[in-house]
């Protein structure tokens, strides 16, 4: 978890997949959770997904962790351009007295992938996703960057590097092409 906060997912996957044997007879504890937090980090969707589905598994998985799972599922969902499937699982995450800061992202992921960009700036633009750290956050600074563009012709510099941190933007681009190619450097940025 240290490894987490720090940023070093490709660490702490190492040391959650090497504790999972450990944990076995337990029920494997949080792990399946923490390591679809790790791949989605890195947008390994695929993988973060098989985790996420076997955390939803493990019977004592609070029912805050349940909900989270729920939310990383949409979040996997709208990058993959699954909107319905986005929105059913937001849905599953439930109501919540505040929005929260992910799912204003995924709301505002999923008005990108519209094309939708004066609701995706909106969205994107929220203070509460002023909130949002690591990949989440180069994520929404390259989508409102992306919105603005769209809208007004206004060429903001992205750094890719928030965006993918340890990742590499192959595994993203398996998902999501269109927003990959924008984040690639081009004249006049």
């Amino acid at each position: 978890l240290a490894l987490m906060n720090q940023g070093r997912f490709a660490a702490a996957l190492e040391k959650l997949e090497a504790a999972r044997p450990l944990l076995k007879q337990q029920g494997g504890g949080f792990i399946p959770f923490y390591l679809g937090v790790c791949h989605l980090q890195r947008w390994d969707l695929p993988a973060a997904l098989r985790e996420f589905d076997l955390a939803r598994e493990i019977h004592a998985l609070p029912e805050p962790a349940r909900k989270s799972t729920a939310t990383y599922i949409a979040l996997i969902a709208a990058l993959r351009g699954q909107g319905e499937l986005a929105e059913r699982w937001l849905a599953e995450a439930g109501p919540s007295q505040e929005p929260r800061p992910l799912h204003v992202l995924i709301q505002g992921i999923l008005a990108c992938r519209r094309e939708e960009w004066a609701q995706a700036r909106q969205r994107l633009e929220d203070p509460l996703t002023h909130t949002l750290a690591g990949p989440p956050r180069g994520l929404r600074e390259a989508l409102l960057a992306w919105s603005v563009e769209r809208l007004t012709g206004e060429r903001r510099y992205v750094d890719p590097t928030p965006v993918f941190g340890e990742a590499s933007p192959e595994a993203l681009a398996a998902a999501w092409p269109q927003l990959v190619e924008f984040l690639r450097p081009r004249p006049g940025t």
